[in-house]
């Protein structure tokens, strides 16, 4: 498809600068080109009529994204997206509609004829994003309940047979786990306590690792009578962490004394969730410039992590 549109702007260049040599016009075919991403996967971009005919790059384009309501389809927030990373704060809980255009010369206007626009997900399934504030409340502040042996008498009581103060005993893990199921990125913060989770997370894992939900189990199954029921779901974990100390990175003096991202790991990838990135800062007790150093690399970490994570997300 590529070549009948770059031979009609060539035709139209020549027409009108017919002196041109073949190194000239490949020049202006190139240096007028619209980037479309990294120059390696792209090349030059777009080749744009208009650019090249006129020896300019034109208005500029900005992208954008705006967030609809998934219910009533009408249009919540709108933002400016640079390089494909956005995020959107302080959102009702809710589904929602992700969509992202092109707005030219700063006219507002996105997803009119013409122009570049597409939903999350595909303009034929567009996929709905979950907002819900009950998973910070919970695992970020004092932590869900921790489980007792009730909690565990009503788990593994099948659902059906279950009384109504095992139905409340599980109410809060109900809640976390359906919101894990809706979610495509888990994003966990969890700073190092005594070499390993704080409670409150432990907690929350506690809650989330659940029989018959997160988890099968069956006795008379050949092999080990334990699966995980999320293999399948595309879910993406990442662990952002924190430490007084230093060294905790594999290979470092104080690697076997980690226990946050193992710990963690271990138990979403028992649920199915093995799709893990994570960062990290160290040296946070010296307060000196390694700890500067140190924030440095996990903010470059995060922000390679957010392009990956947008480009998949376009890819998509």
């Amino acid at each position: 498809m590529a070549a009948p549109h770059v031979s009609g702007v060539a035709a139209l260049i020549l027409a009108a600068n017919p002196s041109l040599t073949a190194a000239q016009l490949r020049s202006r075919l190139l240096t007028y080109a619209v980037p479309a991403g990294p120059a390696n996967a792209y090349g030059a971009g777009i080749v744009n009529a208009r650019n090249s005919l006129l020896q300019n790059m034109g208005p500029t384009r900005q992208l954008y994204v705006r967030l609809y309501d998934a219910t009533t389809f009408n249009p919540v927030a709108t933002m400016a997206a640079p390089g494909g990373a956005y995020s959107f704060t302080g959102l009702a809980d809710g589904a929602y509609l992700v969509f992202a255009g092109e707005d030219e010369d700063g006219d507002g206007l996105l997803g009119i004829l013409g122009r570049r626009w597409g939903a999350y997900g595909g303009a034929g399934a567009p996929r709905v994003v979950t907002v819900s504030s009950t998973i910070g409340a919970y695992a970020g502040l004092s932590g869900p309940p921790p489980v007792t042996g009730r909690w565990i008498h009503a788990a593994f009581t099948p659902e059906h047979a279950r009384e109504a103060w095992m139905r409340e005993e599980l109410r809060v893990s109900d809640t976390l786990v359906d919101e894990l199921m809706r979610a495509d990125l888990i994003i966990a913060g969890v700073p190092m306590y005594n070499f390993g989770p704080p409670a409150p997370f432990k907690a929350y894992i506690d809650n989330i690792v659940r029989v018959g939900r997160t988890f099968g189990f069956d006795r008379s199954r050949d092999g080990a009578p334990y699966w995980p029921l999320l293999a399948d779901c595309a879910k993406r974990l990442v662990i952002l962490s924190s430490r007084g100390d230093h060294g905790y990175r594999q290979g470092g003096h104080n690697a076997n004394r980690n226990h946050v991202e193992t710990s963690v790991e271990t138990a979403f990838a028992y649920i199915g969730v093995t799709d893990v990135c994570s960062a990290a800062i160290e040296y946070d007790e010296f307060a000196d410039d390694r700890l500067a150093e140190s924030i440095r690399q996990a903010e470059h970490a995060v922000d390679e992590l957010v392009s990956m994570l947008a480009a998949d997300t376009r890819r998509r």
